[in-house]
């Protein structure tokens, strides 16, 4: 009988584990015992054997009947290996089993690439918000002796005077709601740091009973 399935366990000093019944089988199975003699070739595998996710190792194997009960005969890890005796009349197990194989690479794939993507995007909002804490402090050292008084003062000066570059991630084009109406506030600041910059200036937004929304950093503007 041929199966495929991974180790469930392997004792290195008794040699001797058990592999699960089938990869197509329940994940509940009890597992079928193999004995490092049948398997002599694989015995440093075995050693280094890792049952986290990812990292599992699979065989295809055979089984015959012993003192034990059904246990492993032999394991390959490529189906060519596998003499075609021992292929005879498995042609519908060995394609469903190629189908779950190539279906679970995938699954996994798609796993490690959006891992991957939630790592760099961590990455590049940690280095984003470093960035805006630095041109946060610049900026207050910039203008904090022009003595401003509005955010709308503050807001002019980064248009009239061209310093946005100074600023490239913390200003540029905040959207703006009224109660009736919605347009595009040029030089304004992400509304994460509007706050702080506000108290640390001392600035008043004129009672503006606008709501803040979505921000573009001049940056972010440049490169779309």
């Amino acid at each position: 009988m041929l199966n495929y399935a991974k180790v469930k366990f392997y004792n290195e000093a008794k040699g001797f584990g058990f592999i699960n019944l089938s990869m197509l089988s329940s994940l509940g199975d009890r597992g079928i015992f193999f004995h490092i003699r049948k398997v002599k070739r694989f015995e440093n595998l075995l050693k280094s054997l890792d049952t986290s996710p990812g990292k599992e190792l699979h065989f295809w194997y055979s089984t015959e009947k012993s003192a034990k009960g059904l246990s492993v005969s032999n394991m390959w890890v490529d189906l060519e290996d596998i003499p075609q005796g021992i292929r005879t009349d498995c042609d519908d197990f060995i394609e469903k089993t190629t189908q779950a194989i190539a279906s679970k690479v995938v699954k996994e794939l798609a796993l490690v690439e959006k891992r991957r993507a939630a790592i760099a995007e961590k990455e590049e909002f940690r280095e984003k918000f470093e960035a805006q804490k630095n041109e946060l402090q610049q900026l207050i050292s910039d203008v904090e002796e022009l003595n401003f008084s509005t955010s709308g003062q503050l807001s002019n000066y980064i248009i009239s005077n061209k310093v946005g570059h100074k600023y490239p991630t913390l200003t540029g084009i905040l959207t703006m709601h009224g109660a009736n109406d919605s347009w595009n506030f040029n030089g304004g600041i992400d509304p994460t740091f509007y706050r702080q910059v506000c108290e640390e200036l001392d600035l008043t937004n004129q009672n503006s009973r606008a709501r803040a929304g979505k921000f573009v950093s001049y940056k972010d503007s440049q490169g779309s």
